[in-house]
């Protein structure tokens, strides 16, 4: 064959291999279009499944409010029963069917919510010792949807003390409770070292920051472990550890002394164990009630003291006015601190100021005779204290400044018709206490007698009264010139 013909062959075979060759690229194409197809109708196809402590549980969803850019908002009464809790209407030991407040219990504890509120109040139900409440801010308020109070799938660690996870790639929503959560590291705690993981409730929260309190030895020695590690955060070597779940501090006790620990800072303990007792003030203000030898005093979240280690109590007895519900018995309408001394009790503000000298035999009004009266410290929406002296009542605001002297015989609340009322007694009247403090306004007026809402009767004798004193302080006067003047002026 010569050349011509093997040129003429190659010419007549070359767009058969080009044809070969786009046809290979066309089904190559078509094979992975066909794939991407697959794929995506495979995810499509995949339907929404929940799982509840590794068991699944569609049911849950129901709850799940899931928006188009994939946010899950939470309803708060539907989600409650799956993980242990129930839902109400109101707050919590107070008789309302508000809408726009609700509250989960279980048998460890009660959280208080509010619409349009970031804010929640938590109430330790597993301890008698614990009366108050503790607040946390979430990142976002609660919110309505379809007429339901919700809250953000990222809170519900703090509101149901549940983790929820959503694997976008499986499209699975997990969800695990805190016994399931601990229950989980059990064995891993015992291939740590140590015995068991602690079962106070509040202590048990530390797995929602990664940690695990932890008992060794038959002593049962307290410290605290990274709960994916196993990493020694606070040495087994406390008496007693709790957790303080709002701050992420921790109260240590070694030889009935006490003091704080913070388990994730380079420098641990924030304040030495050298205190008979240490309790929590206030978050915000950053602020522990401390006793030593029978006194108390107040320090700082670094340990400095704020207020000397002097007064023979800090805080009222929530116990006597159980129908007030106070939230914090160490700090009253946000920025009072009781504190007695010599029997006499005075206020501190949040930064440790004495602002209320101590004068007052006690705060609020403990209800004994009138069997339809019930105790009363401060009434709510006003920001107002009762106070005492002498068997007589007046009202104080938050500032400490008195808005009623201390003359009135009683001041208490009533349940009526399914709401509270509060009323004042003086001088033989009866004044509705609420109507009272909106007509003063909370204005500062030490000289307002409540006899301005009285009968006409009451205030002429409280007249005749100031006048028989003007004219006895008169005539000493007038005694006190004449003794004091030479014996030639004398008459």
């Amino acid at each position: 064959m010569n050349l011509i013909e093997e040129s003429y062959i190659q010419k007549q075979q070359r767009p058969k291999k080009i044809k070969r060759i786009i046809l290979i690229i066309i089904i190559i194409l078509l094979i992975a279009i066909f794939a991407i197809i697959g794929v995506l109708l495979s995810l499509r196809e995949k339907p929404l499944i929940a799982y509840i402590n590794g068991n699944q549980n569609n049911q849950v969803l129901d709850a799940l409010k899931i928006q188009e850019d994939g946010t899950i908002y939470v309803s708060i009464k539907k989600f409650a029963s799956y993980v242990g809790y129930e839902a109400f209407s109101g707050k919590y030991e107070e008789k309302s069917e508000e809408t726009n407040k609700c509250y989960v219990q279980s048998s460890n504890e009660v959280v208080n919510l509010s619409l349009n509120n970031k804010r929640i109040y938590q109430l330790d139900l597993s301890t008698k010792e614990d009366e108050d409440y503790r607040y946390y801010d979430m990142r976002e308020q609660v919110v309505s949807k379809d007429g339901e109070l919700c809250v953000r799938s990222n809170e519900i660690e703090q509101v149901f003390n549940t983790r929820l996870t959503y694997d976008k790639e499986n499209n699975r929503i997990i969800i695990e409770t805190l016994p399931y959560l601990i229950q989980e590291k059990s064995a891993d705690v015992l291939n740590y070292g140590y015995e068991m993981i602690d079962e106070k409730f509040a202590n048990q929260k530390t797995i929602f920051s990664n940690m695990l309190i932890v008992t060794k030895n038959e002593k049962k020695s307290y410290g605290i472990i990274d709960s994916n590690t196993g990493e020694i955060l606070v040495e087994a070597k406390y008496s007693d550890i709790e957790y303080l779940p709002n701050i992420g501090d921790c109260i240590v006790e070694d030889n009935k002394k006490f003091g704080i620990v913070s388990p994730k800072e380079v420098k641990k303990t924030k304040i030495q164990v050298n205190y008979d007792s240490i309790d929590l003030v206030d978050k915000d203000a950053g602020l522990y009630v401390v006793g030593k030898d029978g006194k108390y005093g107040i320090i700082d979240l670094k340990g400095n003291s704020r207020v000397p280690v002097e007064y023979d109590k800090i805080g009222i007895d929530p116990k006597e006015f159980q129908d007030n519900h106070i939230d914090n018995k160490y700090l009253l309408v946000d920025n009072l601190i009781p504190v007695m001394k010599d029997g006499l009790w005075g206020m501190l503000d949040k930064r440790g100021n004495a602002i209320v000298p101590l004068v007052f035999d006690s705060y609020g009004y403990v209800a004994t005779s009138n069997k339809n009266a019930m105790s009363l410290l401060v009434v709510p929406d006003y920001e107002v204290i009762i106070v005492c002296k002498n068997k007589k009542y007046g009202l104080m605001n938050k500032s400490g400044e008195r808005i009623l002297d201390v003359i009135a015989d009683d001041i208490f609340m009533t349940y009526e018709n399914g709401e509270n009322k509060y009323y004042i007694n003086a001088n033989n009247s009866q004044v509705n206490l609420l109507d009272y403090l909106d007509q003063v306004g909370g204005r500062v007026n030490t000289d307002v007698q409540i006899q301005n809402q009285q009968s006409v009767e009451s205030q002429q004798a409280q007249d005749q009264e100031n006048q028989n004193q003007e004219e006895q302080q008169g005539e000493e006067q007038i005694q006190q010139e004449q003794d004091s003047a030479p014996e030639g002026e004398q008459q």
